[in-house]
């Protein structure tokens, strides 16, 4: 049985930071690389009250991950970046800075959801939806996203449980600097 909750313990810190290279890699692993400093980047960043998990018998199997109230699911800070990458965390620190967003009042914005392959196409992420909706706080009324224009298949998903698309933006040239292949996202919202 699949447990949802808010949250994320502490021992699945690991099992999260490889799901998210996984998941994002085509945003993550140009700065920050594929191997242990990245991992150690995110394992050190977690704010574990801002997101959802989906947990079968001890293993993390998805989770979607929030911004809210101007706080992260990942906080990295820049001592960090420098004690795990050294003098070259810094222009690390910077190329994701380029990217920090922030919400508006009452908006929730979905920095990253994610489910382990062998469970894609069960319900786990529309499950994780649910589980945001049912928690969301009663002065948020909308959620937000960002996807690549290119993976149309999380945009058909996203379409599918209500998120409208209500911008599209070039990311030229700041795409060549964080050494990124694509170069459109696309903003959808969902109204609660």
């Amino acid at each position: 049985m699949i447990n949802y909750q808010k949250g994320l313990p502490d021992n699945l810190h690991t099992s999260i930071s490889e799901l998210l290279i996984e998941a994002l890699g085509d945003k993550l692993i140009p700065i920050l690389g594929n191997g242990s400093k990245a991992k150690n980047l995110i394992e050190s960043s977690i704010n574990p009250d801002n997101c959802i998990s989906a947990i079968e018998n001890g293993k993390l199997i998805g989770f979607l991950a929030i911004q809210i109230d101007n706080k992260n699911f990942l906080e990295p800070q820049l001592k960090d970046f420098i004690s795990i990458y050294g003098i070259a965390g810094i222009i690390k620190a910077f190329k994701l800075l380029i990217f920090e967003y922030s919400p508006d009042s009452g908006e929730i914005y979905v920095e990253c959801i994610a489910v382990l392959n062998s469970f894609r196409s069960k319900g786990i992420g529309r499950n994780l939806f649910k589980e945001l909706i049912k928690r969301a706080f009663d002065n948020n009324h909308r959620i937000t996203l960002e996807v690549i224009n290119s993976n149309k298949g999380a945009i058909h998903f996203y379409k599918t449980i209500g998120f409208k698309v209500i911008k599209n933006t070039k990311l030229w040239p700041f795409n060549k600097i964080a050494g990124w292949n694509f170069k459109e996202v696309i903003k959808m919202e969902k109204i609660l």
